[in-house]
C-alpha cells in the first residue's frame, strides 16, 4: 500500500546533522594542538557544510509528496529520529572525553550519517539521488580518514 510522504523533512533532518557534524569537527579542532590533526578536523568541517547545502537545495526542491511504501516511510522516519549527528551530547561530557574519545564519537556519528543517508537514496532519482551517493562516498571517506587519525595517536 503506498502513502503520500514528504520526503523534504528527511532532508531538513540531514541539513541538521551536517550543521551539527561541522560545529562539532571545528570544536574539537579548536582544542587540538596537532596540527596536522587540527587542520583534518577542520577540512571535515568544511566538508560537512558544503554537504548541508546539497541537502538544503533538495530539501527545498523536494518538499512536495513523494510516493513511498509503508515500510519505507517507517524507516526514514525512525531514521531521522534515532541517526542525527548529536554535537548536544559531546558537549554534556566534554570534559570526560579524551581525543581518542572525540574520535570514536566522530566515526560512529559518520557511521550513523551513512545509514541516514543509504535510507534516502530510495525516495529520489536522478541528480539528487547522485548527489547522495556522493556524500556517502565522502562520509565513508571521513570514517576512513578518522580511523588513520586515531590510529595515529594511539
Amino acid at each position: 500500500m503506498d502513502k503520500r510522504f514528504n520526503i523534504g523533512e528527511a532532508f531538513v533532518i540531514a541539513v541538521q546533522l551536517e550543521k551539527n557534524g561541522a560545529a562539532f569537527y571545528k570544536e574539537v579542532a579548536s582544542s587540538v594542538s596537532d596540527s596536522a590533526a587540527r587542520e583534518f578536523l577542520e577540512e571535515l568541517a568544511e566538508q560537512e557544510l558544503e554537504h548541508e547545502k546539497v541537502f538544503a537545495e533538495i530539501a527545498e526542491s523536494s518538499m512536495g509528496q513523494i510516493e513511498m511504501d509503508e515500510l519505507s516511510e517507517a524507516y526514514i522516519k525512525e531514521l531521522s529520529t534515532d541517526f542525527v549527528f548529536k554535537l548536544e551530547h559531546a558537549e554534556e561530557n566534554w570534559e570526560n572525553m579524551t581525543f581518542l574519545n572525540t574520535i570514536d564519537f566522530a566515526i560512529e556519528r559518520e557511521k550513523d550519517a551513512i545509514i541516514f543517508f543509504l535510507g534516502l537514496t530510495g525516495a529520489l532519482e536522478g541528480e539528487d539521488n547522485e548527489k547522495i551517493n556522493r556524500i556517502i562516498q565522502e562520509e565513508k571517506s571521513h570514517m576512513i580518514d578518522l580511523l588513520r587519525l586515531k590510529e595515529r595517536f594511539r
